[in-house]
């Protein structure tokens, strides 16, 4: 990948960087990669809790991966509005419906399933959010089962788009975890 679009991937995803004449060097911490087999550090999920939840999504767009996915690939983009309306876009797939908060979970109903909400606990993890269903027990403001994430995410500009190759050819996304 050339200069100029690692600086670019790198500023859409939020990644904290720096540049120099050869490279894009990331600030003291490290980087943990998501794909293949990811298990986040429980002792670094802090919980988002309601209110925190709605100031931090509205007019947000969000850039994530999926756990587990009914397609290959396993990408999308969600844009919340600030008057709880919803764009969602996975590949050539796209979908509108409206987000909310109820309790400490953040949930969505999408047009073409009226009937069915799907509600997550979100926890900050370094620069991303890691999103637990909400029938994934949590205890003391951590996930019992760190390893059943739904998905992972990151804020990014609104006009994001991911790379048009596979998944597995991408540059990896990956959450930085600072060591303050």
């Amino acid at each position: 990948m050339s200069l100029n679009k690692s600086i670019v991937f790198c500023f859409a995803l939020g990644l904290p960087c720096a540049v120099s004449a050869q490279t894009v060097v990331p600030s003291p911490g490290v980087s943990q990669p998501i794909l293949h087999d990811f298990v986040p550090d429980s002792r670094r999920l802090e919980l988002v809790t309601g209110e925190e939840l709605k100031a931090q999504y509205s007019g947000q767009t969000i850039a994530g991966i999926y756990d587990i996915t009914r397609h290959s690939d396993q990408r999308y983009v969600e844009t919340l509005s600030t008057n709880g309306k919803i764009s969602y876009r996975e590949r050539a797939f796209q979908s509108e419906g409206k987000w909310f908060v109820r309790g400490n979970n953040l949930c969505f109903i999408y047009d073409e399933q009226p009937g069915r909400e799907h509600c997550f606990y979100e926890f900050r993890y370094g620069d991303c959010i890691i999103s637990y269903s909400d029938t994934s027990p949590v205890v003391a403001g951590k996930p019992l089962l760190t390893r059943d994430w739904s998905s992972v995410q990151k804020f990014v500009a609104s006009d994001f788009r991911w790379p048009d190759v596979p998944a597995d050819e991408a540059d990896a996304f990956a959450c930085f975890l600072s060591f303050v």
